[in-house]
């Protein structure tokens, strides 16, 4: 018999925050192209597969599986960043004519194994999935919501609508107190919309500007301690959400303010040791949200930078 070694491959995790390596891309369309391990990321908990490469002893065990697994989650100091993990292949125990590269083959390094296609991620729902669901149905579905609403005449009316369409669960609603109650929408124009996130209404200075575009309008100090007063225009549930952090812990803050508005913030707990001096917030929006925490992570103030 031909001294023949022929790949197999057992998992490896580098850090223990990846902890299966058979999963999916958690959210369709979310994964990046490619990642960096430890820079940056915006969504916390998304786990991403990347290099995918065909593995196994013979043609019957032949699988498309991926050599790099990435996740989302904090390090450390807090900070939200890319933990990757690589697999290791190991030689199979004894060499096989029928492996689909040939039985000349010697198996590793890893480099040398052919690539695949990665696979699609997985609709979390058909298209009207939840346009079709009853009421039980819609609420046992996480990625449907159940809304409600009551007519001026006192009738009654419901609807399933997909977590993820909030252009429809805006415009659901035709009362003005039914709309502003709702996260993510506003009155505008005398109808209920999407609200417009703060780094639009961040650009508005008029009082009446600000406030027929759905945002929200704030008279405060030009610099702490000053009598001198400017117009300050927020996005209305952002600003919310960030009065509401005050006294709750940062990284659940931050955990909350992503669900909620997804990648369109870059989020950073702020330590007191990193606390810079007459700190306030820039004159130009660059989309960072800032939680100044304290010894015991608790949030005591927030900013826009």
């Amino acid at each position: 018999m031909r001294n023949v070694s022929i790949v197999a491959v057992i998992a490896v995790l580098l850090l223990p925050l990846v902890s299966a390596i058979d999963r999916q891309n958690s959210a369709e369309g979310n994964c990046p192209v490619s990642v960096s391990p430890n820079t940056e990321c915006n969504t916390e908990g998304l786990h991403c597969n990347y290099d995918y490469k065909w593995l196994g002893c013979s043609e019957s065990e032949l699988s498309c599986e991926p050599f790099t697994m990435c996740s989302c989650e904090q390090d450390m100091n807090q900070d939200v960043v890319w933990r990757c993990a690589r697999r290791s292949v190991l030689n199979c125990p004894d060499p096989r004519d029928d492996h689909p590269y040939g039985p000349d083959w010697r198996g590793p390094p890893s480099d040398r194994l052919q690539s695949c296609p990665a696979p699609a991620p997985a609709r979390p729902s058909e298209p009207g999935t939840c346009q079709r669901a009853d009421k039980e149905q819609c609420q046992e579905n996480e990625y449907c919501v159940w809304m409600s609403r009551t007519s001026n005449t006192g009738e009654e009316d419901s609807a399933c609508l997909e977590k993820t369409d909030k252009n429809g669960q805006c415009t659901f609603f035709r009362e003005r107190d039914s709309c502003r109650t709702t996260t993510g929408c506003n009155w505008i124009g005398g109808e209920c919309a999407v609200a417009p996130k703060h780094g639009e209404c961040h650009k508005l200075k008029k009082v009446g500007d600000c406030r027929r575009a759905g945002c929200l309008a704030k008279r405060e100090p030009v610099r702490p301690g000053s009598q001198r007063k400017r117009i300050r225009c927020y996005g209305m549930w952002e600003y919310k959400m960030l009065q509401e952090c005050v006294g709750t812990e940062g990284p659940e803050c931050r955990k909350g303010i992503k669900t909620e508005f997804g990648d369109a913030y870059r989020i950073k707990l702020v330590k007191p040791h990193q606390v810079k001096p007459q700190n306030r917030p820039t004159r130009k929006f660059q989309g960072n949200i800032e939680l100044y925490v304290d010894e015991n992570k608790i949030v005591t103030k927030t900013q826009f930078k």
